[in-house]
């Protein structure tokens, strides 16, 4: 029983980590061989009782069993309910594990924030300097701003501009989409109304 509350008592404080759930497994393994002795030899003792006419030939003996009978209920019990400890540790163990996992998984997500924040800002400007660091001329710093040199700039900003207006259409076709699964998921179909005759 020692090491059963020393294990409960370190799943409270979220200790040792997966050592704490091996000696959990090892414990319950344990209880569970010792409930499962004790049971068959329960059994035999109540049998015992039951069929022979002990109870009136030696009262001495008959006492004895019984006591074994009650010890051996009452150990039964014991390890039930030390089994169901176990139990509940391991749950509280996993739940302390969750909690921690997710409280990793809010810090993460703020950190990503902001890294998402930091890319938002940098990258109209990674955007222009790509735009004018290309080879080609541009219609800012051609020397002949003629309109057939300026061709493969042209080219390079439509293509750009017509991928994100697919991206734009291509996210608001999915947000029509999952719009129309979620309110789907949830009509009530009506049910035909019953007229009822009181006559």
């Amino acid at each position: 029983m020692g090491e059963v509350e020393e294990l409960d008592e370190a799943t409270s404080m979220s200790l040792f980590g997966a050592d704490l759930l091996r000696r959990g497994r090892m414990e319950r393994r344990k209880i569970g061989l010792v409930r499962h002795m004790l049971w068959g030899k329960q059994k035999v003792v109540n049998r015992f009782l039951e069929r022979t006419a002990i109870k009136d030939s030696d009262p001495e003996v008959y006492v004895y069993f019984r006591d074994l009978a009650d010890g051996l209920e009452r150990s039964s019990s014991r390890l039930d309910a030390i089994h169901e400890i176990l139990r509940q540790s391991n749950d509280m163990f996993c739940a302390n594990v969750g909690l921690e996992t997710g409280q990793a998984a809010n810090i993460t997500n703020e950190k990503v924030k902001w890294l998402t924040v930091l890319a938002l800002i940098l990258a109209p400007f990674n955007l222009v300097a790509g735009f004018f660091g290309m080879n080609m001329p541009n219609p800012f710093h051609a020397e002949d701003p003629a309109w057939h040199n300026l061709v493969p700039w042209w080219v390079t900003i439509g293509s750009f501009a017509a991928a994100c207006a697919a991206f734009v259409v291509w996210q608001i076709v999915l947000l029509v989409q999952r719009r129309d699964n979620m309110f789907s998921t949830f009509k009530v179909q009506a049910a035909p109304l019953q007229v009822i005759d009181i006559s």
